[in-house]
């Protein structure tokens, strides 16, 4: 039986939204698992990042769950964040499982990661115009966020 190889997406998820949902649905067309990591995992309660990890946790698994995505298929991990980029990767290779390729939409992910050279970095077409910063202005400002994300954030963040 051949071992299954994983690869890293990683993204902060203040709100989980339909671009995140369409990014993972690619990198599972292509990988057989995929470590979905919660980027700067500490911060909640700021207005960058308004949601606790545990509720970024479970709004991608709620998700995920809908969508009918097998759990063996992914494993989600919230990663503190540490302020030093010459450490940042290594700081990521020793607290999550092994991992192969990178999977992000952050520019300085990308370039952190093409700087360390170790895993190679792979693109993701964004097919979906949405940004979490979007969708944080248009709560803040009470305009409809809603069909930004998908229907169980939608009712997670409604109900809290």
């Amino acid at each position: 039986m051949s071992q299954v190889t994983s690869s890293l997406f990683i993204g902060r998820f203040q709100p989980f939204h339909k671009g995140h949902l369409d990014a993972i649905k690619q990198v599972l067309k292509k990988e057989q698992h995929v470590i979905i990591a919660i980027g700067s995992a500490q911060y909640s309660n700021e207005p960058e990042n308004p949601f606790t990890a545990r509720e970024r946790y479970e709004m991608i698994q709620k998700t995920l769950d809908e969508e009918k995505i097998d759990r063996k298929r992914y494993s989600i991990m919230p990663v503190w964040n540490i302020e030093n980029d010459e450490e940042w990767v290594d700081h990521l290779d020793r607290i999550l499982p092994q991992y192969n390729n990178v999977y992000t939409g952050s520019k300085e992910t990308k370039k952190l990661y093409k700087a360390h050279g170790k895993h190679p970095v792979k693109n993701i077409k964004i097919s979906k115009k949405i940004s979490a910063t979007l969708v944080r202005e248009k709560m803040r400002k009470e305009e409809n966020w809603k069909p930004l994300v998908p229907k169980p954030v939608a009712n997670l963040l409604s109900n809290s």
